[in-house]
């Protein structure tokens, strides 16, 4: 009887048993050097669980009533709602036919302004995203951060233009709006690209969230659910839209508040540090299950435990 077989070291068995899919730093050899950069890049280009990522998305809806209360309430022009903003120059264009006015308005012009900057950020959320890694953990942070610093950009102009103390427009079919001048404008483009890069952001993790700007969607996918009205028991479907709605009023509520007391660069100020820190959270997301073991370190592993095997040849004893 021959018997051909392929005898392994305890080392390399121990190798193998240490690539976890879940944890790339767990699969580093034995014999490589766990330094705490080498932890953080591992860390940072992994995918995060989009399913433990629950507070960073509410908070995302958070800032989106939070960014739109005050462009609204400056302007009534939405930074983050751009159905109004496109259904606006529908209009713009239609009263052409009118024969009353030919003019490009003031309000029909930051519409499109804000559109145009919105669809830059996604853009710019798209290609750097998808180089990075849509649900890297270093993207997410990254990403967030761009945001902080676009809302940043946007205090500076609108403290810089002096309109923004309050920065609200309360008799805005009379008055004409509160925002007017180019720096002004540059805000209002910051502020829509911040939440273009958002939305895409979100849109990408694929999570109950949506794109956390269109509350319209989310309403009507929160009435087709098949357990909206079953209040014994927890749904994450249902629940996620429930705290997103709710997240959205709230931070609508808190912007238009403290924007009335601290005008427009102090709301924007507090958004920063809002940003700043959803950005850090990221951080603490768990792992996705789902992660890969990276390819030079399978390659690696696979080479070590190759090594200490050794192939056995059992040669035929006669009867």
């Amino acid at each position: 009887m021959l018997r051909i077989g392929t005898k392994c070291s305890a080392s390399s068995l121990s190798q193998k048993k240490m690539a976890f899919p879940d944890d790339t730093e767990r699969a580093l050899p034995l014999t490589s050097e766990r330094t705490l950069l080498t932890r953080l890049t591992s860390k940072s280009w992994g995918d995060v669980d989009t399913s433990a990522c629950t507070f960073q998305m509410n908070a995302y809806y958070l800032m989106s009533g939070f960014m739109n209360a005050i462009t609204f309430s400056a302007s009534s022009i939405w930074c983050g709602f751009q159905s109004g903003n496109t259904t606006q120059l529908a209009v713009a264009v239609a009263r052409l036919w009118e024969g009353e006015t030919t003019q490009f308005l003031r309000r029909d012009r930051q519409a499109l302004a804000s559109l145009l900057s919105f669809i830059l950020g996604a853009l710019i959320g798209r290609f750097v995203g998808n180089l990075m890694g849509a649900k890297s953990r270093g993207w997410m942070m990254i990403g967030t951060f761009i945001q902080a610093l676009l809302t940043m950009a946007a205090a500076v102009e609108i403290w810089s233009s002096g309109q923004g103390y309050p920065g609200i427009t309360d008799e805005r079919f009379t008055g004409g709006v509160a925002w007017t001048d180019a720096r002004a404008f540059l805000c209002l483009c910051f502020m829509s690209a911040s939440m273009g890069l958002q939305g895409l952001m979100s849109v990408q993790l694929k999570t109950h969230s949506g794109a956390t700007l269109p509350l319209t969607t989310t309403w009507c996918e929160l009435m087709g659910i098949g357990t909206l009205f079953t209040l014994n028991r927890l749904d994450t479907a249902r629940d996620q839209r429930v705290y997103g709605i709710a997240s959205v009023f709230l931070g609508g509520i808190l912007a238009r508040s403290i924007a009335a007391r601290l005008g427009s660069p102090g709301v924007l100020g507090i958004g920063v540090v809002i940003r700043v820190v959803i950005s850090l959270s990221w951080y603490f997301v768990p792992s996705s299950p789902d992660a890969a073991v990276p390819e030079e370190r399978v390659a690696t592993t696979d080479s070590d435990k190759s090594k200490n095997c050794v192939s056995v040849t059992v040669h035929p004893v006669p009867v």
